[in-house]
């Protein structure tokens, strides 16, 4: 069931309104005093020295300045509205803004693009004309600062008190990487989550790698929490030989809750990645391919028990930060770059 709150309004569009008319009137107020400053000088010199000093200034409008200055002080030089005295108004007929209201409150927020060959075929039908797309746009934006759509609202059963309550969803800023680019390890080290079915059975490894150095950590969970994910970064933070600065994750909500809490607290800056944009986190959905490849697959058969999942696990961490030359690196070790990476950051420091 669906309940409907006929009372919709869009607070944006009130605060955008507001802050635009102090702006406006902001304007005015400074205009005001630089037309009182343009007639004080007016006042001790000729008009053929105030033209010079002001050339798009012309007597008539310096005498009618004066006039309402005289009259009523600064605020007679305040500019009027210039809005037209007849503004144009809309040709769209009452008929077409029914329907799109209508067709709108019945099928949701559907877009002005789906609604056109509906209303082109309505129009056609009651032998009146049909609007553009980006007309149908306008209706619909004027009809939602109306409030007149209809706004669906979820509903749930309160355990505690028995009363239908509203589910309102909480927007959380959430900071983005943006153009940030590590350059030292800790920097900067990216975190995701890898999914596995083994025989019927589902897995959860996290892995995390730092951008500098390109040392990779990994554990293996039976589920997929934010208790688990917090669990790791404590791991995480034991297993790197150097401070970690910022922790760059997707939106996944094993990193919300406990995880992100515990980096709150430890004064770790989380990036979170933006919607729908893996590439932004793109050295870790890298190293996960590689991770499947070169482990997973061939040690599925271990996978189901998580404790020795993570013993496997290890051995293969231990040859990859030690062992394996990384072609990202220009085929050197990943341990012994981040350690030179180290080394030439102190040298500097001294």
């Amino acid at each position: 069931m669906q309940y409907h709150n006929l009372y919709y309004r869009l607070p944006k569009s009130l605060v955008a309104k507001t802050l635009g008319k102090a702006v406006y009137e902001a304007d005015f107020d400074k205009t005001a005093k630089e037309r009182e400053h343009i007639l004080l000088f007016y006042s001790k010199h000729d008009f053929k020295t105030t033209q010079e000093a002001y050339p798009k200034i012309k007597r008539s409008t310096l005498l009618n300045w004066q006039k309402k200055y005289a009259e009523y002080g600064i605020e007679g030089l305040v500019c009027g509205s210039r809005s037209p005295k007849r503004k144009r108004q809309s040709q769209i007929s009452k008929e077409v803004k029914d329907f799109i209201l209508a067709y709108r409150n019945i099928h949701g927020n559907i877009h002005k693009d789906e609604i056109k060959p509906h209303l082109d075929e309505f129009c056609k039908k009651e032998n009146i004309k049909t609007v553009s797309i980006s007309s149908i746009g306008r209706i619909i934006r004027t009809l939602k600062n109306q409030g007149l759509f209809d706004n669906a609202v979820k509903y749930r059963l309160s355990g505690k008190t028995g009363n239908l309550c509203q589910v309102k969803t909480k927007k959380v800023d959430k900071e983005r990487r943006g153009k940030y680019n590590p350059k030292n390890p800790g920097d900067l080290v990216q975190a995701d989550s890898v999914h596995l079915f083994i025989d019927g059975k589902k897995r959860y490894v996290i892995n995390a790698i730092d951008l500098a150095g390109r040392l990779a950590f990994s554990r293996q969970y039976e589920r997929l929490t934010s208790q688990n994910a917090q669990d790791f970064f404590e791991r995480l933070k034991e297993f790197y030989p150097f401070k970690i600065k910022r922790i760059q994750t997707d939106n996944g909500s094993e990193f919300d809750g406990y995880a992100n809490d515990y980096l709150k607290a430890n004064n770790l800056t989380h990036f979170w990645n933006y919607p729908r944009s893996p590439k932004s986190n793109a050295f870790i959905e890298r190293f996960n391919r590689t991770f499947k490849e070169q482990f997973v697959y061939r040690n599925e058969d271990f996978l189901v028990d998580c404790d020795e999942a993570n013993e496997k696990i290890q051995d293969y961490l231990f040859w990859y930060n030690t062992k394996r030359y990384h072609r990202g690196l220009n085929y050197q070790i990943p341990l012994i770059y981040t350690q030179t990476l180290l080394n030439n950051k102190m040298s500097n420091m001294l």
